[in-house]
């Protein structure tokens, strides 16, 4: 009773490296400023978040998210990745703007690590919006592994052709 909506959600993979998530919601009531939290871990401890405006930014410290984060500047594009050094790839996810309100990842100290950085995480909040009853909202979010070479634009060219897709 507490939560009125419905979420599909379909796991496609497009390529050996590629998987789409399609993610479609339907609310059976209204709700203020409705999100999905994306990721495979939480741990308490500090993230760095990059919000895609304020009301997101704002979102964020009501206390519906967990753990605890520190806000940067509004993301450029709602993309974040981990590199590998020794295989020279990235693990890169993605959504469109509109769809994502925050892009959350944890730091990755060079020496000391902690239950935070150990696990890697990259964290996307879709949605970000009110919700009325009845309404129906779609997008889809990308996982890509990229082979970069240290040529880090090439991130940003697969980002592009997912927006463009």
């Amino acid at each position: 009773d507490w939560h009125q909506a419905e979420l599909r959600v379909i796991y496609q993979v497009v390529e050996p490296s590629t998987i789409d998530l399609k993610v479609h919601l339907k609310s059976h009531a209204s709700y203020p400023y409705y999100q999905i939290y994306l990721s495979s871990y939480f741990s308490r401890g500090y993230y760095t978040g990059f919000p895609r405006d304020m009301r997101a930014a704002m979102a964020h410290y009501d206390g519906r998210v967990a753990g605890d984060s520190i806000t940067g500047p509004y993301y450029a594009e709602s993309l974040a990745f981990m590199f590998n050094r020794q295989a020279e790839t990235a693990c890169a996810i993605m959504a469109k703007r509109e769809a994502c309100d925050f892009v959350k990842v944890t730091y990755q100290p060079d020496e000391v690590w902690d239950s935070v950085s150990a696990h890697n995480g990259i964290y996307l909040t879709l949605v970000g919006k009110d919700v009325a009853a009845g309404e129906e909202w779609s997008t889809r979010v990308r996982l890509q592994l990229i082979w970069v070479r240290h040529n880090f634009g090439v991130v940003l060219e697969r980002y592009n052709e997912f927006l463009e897709g």
